[in-house]
């Protein structure tokens, strides 16, 4: 009796360190999630080709976007029926490309969504009540 209760203690022994024994260095713990890799943020440097509708007449045109050399971005919008429309604002979030401008002291807001280098989107301008979709894409370098 004595013999089964010492192999008991032994093989319980046993057991409870080989549970608690540490991996081999290098082995991701089985809860571990591998790191994705970060994708990058949107560069929204370069020239876009656009086609909208204003009044019910096609407009296309471009939108050309600079980096400054503190950093932030500068840039133009062209087209068929206006004239050069400098952009005061650029703002990037995700694969959105938020633009700012004037036109005859009037706010011009551009809201493009992308994927790859085409884009959906939308424009408005003055108080909203003139506004359009839009769609394009950004010109190879």
């Amino acid at each position: 009796m004595r013999k089964v209760a010492l192999l008991s203690a032994v093989a319980l022994v046993t057991s409870a360190c080989a549970s608690s024994s540490p991996e081999p260095a290098g082995t991701p713990e089985p809860s571990a999630v591998p790191a994705q890799a970060q994708k990058a943020a949107f560069d929204p440097v370069g020239t876009y080709d656009y086609t909208t509708v204003v009044d019910a007449s096609q407009v296309s045109g471009t939108f050309e976007i600079a980096r400054k050399d503190d950093g932030g971005y500068t840039g133009r919008i062209l087209s068929t029926m206006f004239p050069e429309i400098p952009i005061s604002r650029i703002t990037v979030d995700g694969n959105k490309l938020i633009l700012a401008a004037s036109m005859d002291g009037q706010p011009l807001m551009m809201e493009l969504n992308f994927t790859g280098d085409t884009f959906t989107g939308s424009w408005s301008f003055g108080d909203g009540s003139v506004a359009g979709s839009m769609s394009g894409r950004k010109q190879p370098r």
